[in-house]
């Protein structure tokens, strides 16, 4: 079966790949299940407003599954194939489903449950997948290779932190680059990112700022990671409010040759 976006019948991709490939379909689509707020509750006494939360973080999100085993061999039995599925969805990392084709939600472990195995070629059976509280839409990436000032909008529902990725940085002692972001509605910069080539290693073709893992490194052409001591300054890590937000870029003039920054919201839903 074709994979069908928004399509009547539930579809399922596994790590980029329709899970028809491993000769399964969905018995039915999966509840929709949303991220929950972990919360501290602090008893006050005589506190004319009751009990104060404060937020902490959130919970994993639990996506439930359920398959069944399509036949294509009468030498092969479903508790064989059982045995080959364990292997590949314990090493799963992200799932995707047609009627959310644009979103992507990153796999932390999985519990597989007892198969139903009435006759040798057929099996039913239920994964529950943990994953990282929020799926993130796969939007195309802002993508900048001039100094310049945008406005942008974070179209989640919540807080989004994106992947910012420099190629081209500056290695030349004096030249220097700004990134900066702005909130609209507050008029407040939550974002403020200067870099100096003073210090950058020779051999780094790019450097990347994640906010999700809040990380920062160079990387070279090889993949090899080293990490920025004095030649980078960075109050926060980018976290973007929803909303309207300006991205405001000052490049080196003229712009070396090569020089991009990509930035992946990471929105959530």
């Amino acid at each position: 079966m074709v994979w069908t976006p928004r399509g009547e019948l539930p579809q399922m991709k596994l790590d980029g790949n329709d899970i028809e490939l491993l000769n399964l379909c969905l018995e039915g689509r999966p509840q929709i299940t949303s991220p929950e707020s972990k919360t501290v509750e602090y008893d006050l006494d005589g506190g004319f407003n009751g009990n104060v939360f404060v937020d902490t973080g959130w919970n994993n999100l639990s996506i439930k599954v359920r398959f069944n085993y399509l036949e294509v061999s009468s030498t092969v039995t479903f508790r064989e194939q059982f045995a080959m599925y364990r292997s590949r969805f314990y090493s799963a990392k992200t799932l995707e489903f047609n009627d959310q084709p644009d979103v992507i939600y990153t796999v932390k472990t999985v519990r597989i449950g007892d198969a139903l195995n009435d006759f040798v070629d057929y099996g039913s059976f239920e994964i529950e997948f943990i994953c990282e509280p929020f799926g993130i839409k796969t939007s195309a990436p802002i993508v900048i290779t001039a100094t310049t000032n945008t406005l942008q909008n974070n179209t989640g529902w919540y807080t989004a932190y994106p992947l910012i990725t420099v190629t081209g940085i500056p290695t030349t002692a004096g030249t220097t680059m700004r990134i900066r972001m702005l909130e609209v509605l507050t008029n407040n910069y939550f974002f403020d990112c200067n870099i100096t080539g003073s210090g950058i290693p020779a051999s780094a073709t790019k450097l990347v700022i994640d906010g999700r893992k809040r990380l920062v490194w160079y990387e070279t052409s090889g993949g090899v990671k080293s990490y920025p001591k004095g030649e980078m300054t960075m109050v926060t890590f980018p976290a973007i409010p929803r909303g309207n937000f300006r991205v405001i870029t000052t490049l080196p003039s003229p712009v070396p040759t090569g020089m991009t920054i990509t930035i992946d919201k990471n929105e959530v839903v």
